[in-house]
């Protein structure tokens, strides 16, 4: 072998001993750096651990699904806001007096003498019982086990048959409410209008003023019969999409999002 190519071989063994040293002082610096991450993570879960040790009212997250869950089926009941407790109280215990027709009379005084105590007239409107929760029913609810007919009440009533006690479909459900929603919507478009003054029914299409008294016209709208569209529509309407996210019912809700846009 010439010095040529012990030159070379030696030139070889060099790269290859700097080749390595780069190598470990590359492994080195990997381990430095998955050792800083390990700590951060570690102290990041003490801080987190901590934390929650402080915050030991704070609920976990299947409490907090839970909660979710109760919270929504609360407005899908759709309750009322009640700002006298004192008198809603009365108004519930005398609501169930009155059940009774033999003892009306007496109900009637003892309601008008707590009435009095709490300085509250018994012809006002906020002494009237009012029913807590939204009453949305459906006609002609067929049971496709046993063919039993029923009005289902949406917000109050269980799903299921009474008579073979099989859960309805859903969807078949879902089809019901979207029909209930297009006959009032329906009712809605075609109704009368009336004049604010003399109640006359408007016969013409283009007068702006009933022509009788010069008074504007107004829609009348019967919330017994479209409770869509009624005093309490806006309610209605929020616990059916409410109820639509809670079920699945993407097609209800598609048509509770823009049906209401026509009106």
């Amino acid at each position: 072998m010439d010095k040529k190519d012990r030159r070379i071989l030696e030139a070889d063994e060099l790269d290859a001993l700097q080749q390595q040293k780069e190598e470990q002082k590359y492994k080195q610096k990997k381990k430095k750096q998955q050792q800083e991450e390990n700590q951060l993570e570690e102290e990041e879960e003490d801080e987190e651990f901590d934390s929650f040790i402080v915050q030991d009212d704070a609920p976990i997250s299947q409490e907090q699904d839970e909660n979710n869950e109760n919270s929504q089926i609360e407005q899908l009941r759709a309750k009322q806001n009640y700002e006298n407790s004192i008198l809603e109280f009365l108004n519930f215990l005398f609501h169930i007096l009155n059940l009774d027709p033999k003892i009306n009379e007496e109900i009637i005084v003892i309601k008008r003498n707590c009435l009095k105590m709490l300085k509250i007239n018994d012809f006002q409107k906020i002494a009237e019982y009012k029913e807590p929760c939204i009453i949305l029913k459906i006609q002609d609810v067929v049971c496709k086990n046993c063919l039993h007919v029923i009005e289902l009440d949406v917000f109050r009533d269980l799903w299921v048959c009474q008579e073979c006690s099989i859960p309805y479909d859903k969807y078949y459900l879902e089809n019901k409410l979207i029909q209930e929603i297009q006959n009032e919507i329906t009712l809605y478009q075609i109704q009368d209008l009336y004049c604010v003054k003399c109640f006359g029914v408007k016969d013409d299409y283009l007068s702006v003023n009933c022509p009788g008294c010069s008074t504007g016209y107004k829609v009348n709208i019967d919330s017994n019969v479209t409770p869509l569209i009624g005093i309490d529509g806006v309610k209605v309407r929020n616990s059916l999409l409410l109820l639509a996210e809670k079920n699945q019912f993407s097609v209800l809700k598609h048509v509770i999002l823009n049906s209401w846009k026509l009106m």
